[in-house]
């Protein structure tokens, strides 16, 4: 078997976070913190009491993977090296671990690569699991036993690990290394698919766009090219330029889609009405018509429908295809936001801020929000970052917006980077008067 290279698979983003110089105490406004002088080992249990700890920690952990970004292999070892044995940080030791495998920075060692992989997939790091199986497919590092490094491919995607679900998935779609089964192959794609990982999305796409092991669907390819490109997979974007094009000269593969849609919506399938009421409203294959497709909205809405309730929502909110309320808008929104769609409770959390349809209750915004922020939504992470560090009308808590920030900028929402570039410099002033 050939050496299996390992190739870091996810974007790695330079960040403007605010950095935690080994000062004894900085202050800004109403707030003190102190900061940690990590070459002291620490405890799961100090780790874990502490918020401004795991900010230093996620912040070194941070410059050393820009620093893999930028090549200077020497310098990632040594930040991440300090997290991975100090601290026993999982994902400083995933990124580690991919040094040692490859003599980048430090020498090669495959077995110093098979513990570190071991120990960050112990901890529960997704990518950790693919890279330990491919150790143990390969026998590097460890004694080689392909069935153990399939059975823990296997624990991880049972498990939800996006990056096991699109290894394995190639691995049946191939036949490599287990029996060809196209329907898991595709099963295990589309669940990776669907977590956003950008290669799973091209992979799945390609599948059914080349129609091999199942029935060919342009229209699902290109959403899923769409998404993966959305992500910045290149050969997305060149499959999803080819593919639209083809689509563009057969509009029959429109005509068949709508048909699909209204079969199912003469049956009351509240997916079908939702998407010919998009159809209407967005005019995809159908001429434009704004409150037919809100009419399909309400159907499907009475059904607890949450896409749909929130298009209804906005249709109120716009007064595109309902008459302007934004009580109505409130209420639909609410409704799809209660069963977790995250759209919806931004909306209802941004009305709350700004007073559209309810009287202005902050209290009541940013407890939407941070449900919003914890499901990953960036806007919602800004706002709330935001509004912890303008405290307008509450003290302000400097901790909470850095935390806030630093999730919406790591998703790349260029205001927080800008304000935690702010932020920094303020810091830097703050200990030179020091």
């Amino acid at each position: 078997m050939k050496r299996i290279v390992f190739v870091l698979n996810i974007l790695i983003l330079a960040s403007l976070m605010v950095p935690y110089a080994m000062a004894d105490e900085i202050k800004i406004g109403p707030l003190s913190y102190r900061t940690y002088d990590l070459s002291k080992k620490t405890t799961a249990e100090e780790r874990q009491s502490s918020g401004i700890l795991r900010i230093a920690i996620q912040r070194q952990r941070e410059q050393g993977v820009a620093a893999i970004k930028a090549k200077d292999y020497a310098k990632a070892a040594k930040l991440l090296s300090q997290l991975a044995e100090k601290h026993d940080d999982a994902e400083a030791q995933f990124y580690l671990g991919f040094l040692y495998h490859e003599g980048a920075g430090v020498q090669k060692d495959n077995k110093k690569t098979f513990d570190l992989m071991s120990r960050s997939a112990a901890q529960g790091y997704g990518a950790a699991h693919t890279r330990l199986a491919m150790l143990y497919i390969a026998g590097e590092g460890v004694e080689k036993n392909v069935q153990k490094g399939i059975d823990v491919l296997k624990d991880a995607a049972e498990r939800g690990g996006h990056e096991a679900q699109y290894t394995l998935g190639l691995m049946y779609v191939n036949g490599q290394m287990v029996e060809q089964n196209y329907a898991k192959g595709l099963e295990l794609l589309r669940q990776a698919a669907e977590q956003n990982n950008a290669n799973a999305q091209f992979a799945y796409a390609r599948l059914i766009q080349t129609a091999r092991g199942t029935p060919q669907d342009l229209i699902e390819a290109l959403k899923w090219y769409a998404k993966a490109a959305e992500r910045g997979h290149l050969g997305a974007r060149q499959n999803l330029g080819v593919v639209f094009q083809k689509a563009k000269t057969q509009p029959e593969l429109y005509k068949e889609s709508i048909a699909l849609y209204r079969q199912g919506a003469d049956q009351g399938d509240p997916e079908s009405l939702y998407k010919l009421g998009a159809a209407y409203s967005q005019g995809l294959g159908l001429k434009a018509d704004p409150a037919t497709g809100c009419a399909y909205f309400v159907q499907a809405a009475e059904q607890n429908y949450p896409r749909a309730q929130h298009d209804l929502g906005v249709c109120y909110q716009s007064g595109n295809g309902k008459p302007q309320d934004y009580g109505k808008a409130m209420e639909r929104y609410k409704q799809a936001g209660h069963q977790g769609y995250v759209k919806s409770i931004f909306n209802v959390a941004k009305m709350y801020e700004i007073g559209q349809g309810v009287p202005v209750d902050m209290d009541a915004a940013i407890e939407w929000y941070t449900k919003a922020a914890e499901m990953g939504e960036r806007r919602a992470q800004y706002n709330l970052g935001a509004i912890y560090l303008e405290a307008k009308d509450r003290k302000q808590d400097l901790n909470a917006a850095v935390k806030w920030l630093t999730l919406a900028a790591k998703q790349g929402h260029q205001e927080a980077l800008r304000i935690l570039k702010f932020i920094e410099q303020k810091v830097q002033g703050k200990m030179k008067d020091n």
